[in-house]
């Protein structure tokens, strides 16, 4: 009797050391998340530094050729320049480099040409009710508009570099037949005024004039090429130190806007309005680490309305308010938003509740939606389910509501808004850490479509008392027509084994393909125990 007292407590005290470690581990993931991005932006900034201390090297070598080349004018008291063997490899390296960029341009004309060829072969193919629907052949004639002007845009960027390539050429041929720098002349200048004979100058031929400036990516040259248009702008990039190709990230159709650690955001926000206004195809905008208030929040959707091309919208870490959610909101209703990510704002249920008033604007399009770590409560979870019973959401493929302080009542919100009838194309719902439990994971389970093939609910405090309700669900036949369903329960409280036998059985029995993901639970079964009954259809 002792020993089992004493086993036991050893029990006890074993199962709060394991809780008391899972909570460590949940803070440890987080901070490790926080130090990971801290570290990005870090290596980012390493990476601008790093480019800005070649630029400087690079031209301090070239102003100590020159000064070397004045003092030796200074010392013999003859005008002295380069060779004619210097500036005719001048000029050669200057021709190559821009026949590189003339090549390179020609192969983005080709890929957006074949893009718009297939295009325009594959929509006849298309289904009636896609080609009958006004907004897809809206959609449709939109992109095609968008590469034919990049098209043009090409065309005129062949032109114009081409252009440059036959000026080069032609100061070759020049270099070519002028008579060498360091030849004797046959005679010298004289205070009358009297010319010698042509001597050769060679032109340093900074990065600007060989357009080094615009960066082999489409979406950058436009930029570079607008930016020369606006001096005080291209004047605020250098004082805050924004590498500002990085925002592009070689795509004509997306920008990355950062304003951390910046000592006046407000004016490099401007830089980044202005050319979404001038850019003109812009799909995808993200924001990130930048507080966006109800100023700012106004004159993004006013320049993002200019274009109505953008059709994904990710603003994490903004630090967006209920009152910058309706902003949002409201202003945007008339775009035909498939992705929205408002990640990581702990906006609450007044967030929750602002953005729900505007959702079904976006029911026919949205396909993703992600407002992980939004504190959004179950409260906030009945205004979403609210939302999504008025709009039905069709398309709508993804659901992230990770971190959110959901607990079972919320859950039912959402399971009751499935079963009506909301999201029947849903194939991604992710709850990881938050309290579900049991009947929150239950009544998910049983209210999800035949689409559905994943769902995580992870770290959500879900007791052995699940099972009983999955078995139900799987035997009743729910799942048998599923070609694939993950349901990650990982870092639960699961640890009755013999029902987890049973749910093997069930499985076993059934012709549905759903896998477990049950590591790091309270159950003390072997991997291969449940193996033989059922395969690798639970793993733990």
């Amino acid at each position: 009797e002792n020993s089992s007292g004493e086993l036991e407590r050893a029990v006890r005290i074993l199962d709060t050391q394991v809780r008391e470690f899972k909570v460590r581990m949940e803070r440890w993931e987080s901070m490790a998340s926080e130090e990971k991005e801290k570290a990005a932006r870090a290596q980012k900034k390493l990476k601008v530094a790093l480019r800005k201390l070649n630029d400087r090297d690079d031209k301090i070598r070239r102003l100590e050729a020159r000064l070397e080349r004045y003092h030796k004018s200074s010392s013999n008291g003859t005008p002295s320049g380069p060779s004619q063997a210097e500036v005719v490899a001048h000029l050669q390296a200057s021709i190559k480099a821009m026949k590189d960029k003339v090549g390179k341009v020609q192969e983005d004309l080709r890929v957006y040409e074949g893009k718009k060829t297939s295009r325009e072969s594959e929509w006849p193919s298309q289904p009636v009710e896609i080609r009958e629907n006004p907004e897809k052949v809206q959609r449709h004639l939109a992109k095609l508009k968008a590469l034919e002007d990049a098209i043009k845009r090409k065309v005129n960027e062949e032109s114009a570099l081409s252009a440059v390539v036959n000026q080069l050429e032609d100061k070759l041929k020049e270099a070519l037949v002028a008579p060498k720098a360091s030849a004797a002349p046959a005679t010298t200048v004289s205070r009358g005024g009297a010319e010698g004979p042509p001597t050769v100058e060679m032109h340093e031929f900074d990065e600007d004039e060989l357009l080094d400036l615009r960066p082999a990516e489409p979406q950058d040259a436009r930029f570079a090429e607008w930016l020369t248009g606006h001096p005080e702008l291209e004047t605020v990039l250098k004082e805050q130190g924004v590498e500002v190709w990085d925002s592009f990230d070689g795509d004509v159709g997306r920008l990355e806007i950062s304003l951390a650690d910046c000592s006046a955001p407000g004016s490099l926000f401007d830089v980044y309005l202005g050319w979404i206004a001038y850019n003109g195809q812009l799909t995808r905008l993200t924001m990130s680490d930048t507080t966006l208030d109800a100023g700012m929040a106004g004159r993004l959707c006013e320049s993002v309305n200019q274009l109505k091309t953008v059709s994904a919208l990710e603003l994490n870490r903004c630090g967006l308010t209920g009152t910058v959610c309706d902003i949002l909101g409201a202003e945007l209703e008339a775009l035909p938003l498939e992705e929205v990510n408002f990640g990581y704002n702990n906006f609450g249920v007044h967030g929750a509740q602002a953005l729900s008033c505007h959702l079904p604007s976006w029911s026919t399009t949205l396909s993703v939606l992600n407002l992980q770590v939004n504190t959004l409560g179950d409260a906030g979870a009945a205004e979403l389910a609210t939302a999504f019973r008025g709009g039905t959401f069709p398309s709508l493929g993804v659901l992230d509501l990770r971190w959110n302080e959901l607990k079972a009542d919320g859950a039912q919100a959402l399971a009751d808004a499935f079963s009506a009838g909301a999201c029947p194309a849903l194939s991604e719902i992710n709850l990881s850490g938050n309290q579900i439990r049991a009947a929150g994971l239950t009544a998910l389970v049983g209210s999800m479509s035949q689409s559905l093939r994943s769902i995580d609910a992870s770290m959500n405090h879900i007791g052995s008392e699940a099972l009983e309700g999955i078995q139900d669900w799987i035997g009743r036949g729910r799942g048998e027509n599923l070609a694939r369903l993950l349901v990650n329960l990982e870092w639960n409280m699961i640890d009755d084994d013999d029902g987890l036998k049973k749910l093997a059985e069930t499985l076993r029995q059934t012709t549905a393909k759903v896998v477990f993901i049950l590591k790091n639970n309270e159950s003390y079964l072997e991997q291969s125990e449940l193996a033989a009954i059922c395969g690798d259809a639970i793993k733990i």
